[in-house]
């Protein structure tokens, strides 16, 4: 299934969720739900994480066996099952974060990649992500 694909699936499944919370009708406005619950769509969701992931990283707050390539010998002291293609993901997603989250990283403006804290970083770049959605919609 195409990444965009399964993107959609998983909105599909938060809009039926907050539906249920709000006890809201099928025709009640998504985005509507999205600011009453302080939510996120969850594409956005996803570049506030990738962007605090990078931002721990830049802050060397990740421990640096984790961005290290290759395997972890100290998990098993043999071969387990499917080991060799779960590396593979790995390594892909971690060349996917260097070639795309590490640039957005960058380009964020100064005030926001100077966070003194998780807490501040995390704060500042939601709401730039909710006036950039806003932006977008007027």
């Amino acid at each position: 299934m195409a990444e965009k694909e399964v993107m959609q699936r998983v909105q599909i499944l938060l809009n039926r969720g907050m539906r249920t919370i709000l006890k809201a009708q099928y025709d009640t406005s998504i985005v509507k739900m999205l600011v009453s619950l302080n939510f996120l769509w969850f594409e956005e969701q996803m570049i506030l994480d990738l962007m605090t992931l990078i931002y721990k990283m830049d802050k060397n707050m990740v421990p640096i066996k984790y961005l290290q390539p290759g395997r972890r010998e100290d998990v098993h002291s043999h071969n387990t099952r499917n080991c060799l293609q779960m590396n593979r993901s790995i390594n892909t997603g971690r060349k996917w974060v260097l070639s795309n989250g590490v640039p957005q990283y960058y380009s964020l403006p100064l005030k926001i990649r100077n966070a003194k804290c998780i807490e501040e970083f995390r704060t500042l770049l939601r709401n730039k992500i909710v006036e950039e959605r806003d932006l977008r919609q007027n």
